[in-house]
């Protein structure tokens, strides 16, 4: 059950993606994590981080891995808006070439989506379609700040 559910999740994705095609409202928005999107990859292009990537993921949801499959409950909700506990923002390298960063400048977490938003603003992110935020963190290797633990 749990690879159905797996597969169910990323086909949830590839339909946010296709939804947002035409608005081009990929990245944290309130539709998107009512959808079900828990992680959010972004590209900064301004600021102190410019060039580093953004890592957002919403704790708690009920499509956030392993829960998503252990329990199809998340396939018919209206609204994966509800479980959210609090929403993690990692500032991650993309290439060793970058000076890592000191540790108190990595991890980040925020209790509202208004908290989160008023922080990624000035960063003026390139978000990534929500797939390709999955394939982030599914496949290892993709910064050296994360996924190869």
């Amino acid at each position: 059950m749990a690879d159905k559910l797996e597969l169910a999740y990323v086909q949830r994705l590839q339909e946010i993606d296709e939804s947002n095609q035409s608005s081009g409202m990929h990245g944290v928005t309130l539709g998107n994590l009512r959808r079900g999107q828990v992680d959010y990859l972004g590209e900064v292009t301004s600021g102190v981080y410019s060039g580093y990537l953004v890592l957002v993921c919403a704790m708690g949801m009920l499509s956030e891995d392993p829960g998503r499959n252990e329990s199809d409950s998340w396939v018919s909700s209206k609204d994966l808006t509800v479980g959210i506990k609090e929403f993690n923002l990692m500032i991650l390298r993309s290439s060793n070439c970058q000076k890592p960063l000191p540790e108190e400048s990595q991890d980040f977490y925020y209790k509202t989506l208004s908290e989160l938003l008023d922080v990624l603003g000035p960063m003026n992110l390139r978000w990534f379609s929500a797939v390709e935020a999955y394939k982030f963190i599914m496949e290892p290797n993709n910064s050296p700040d994360f996924g190869d633990d």
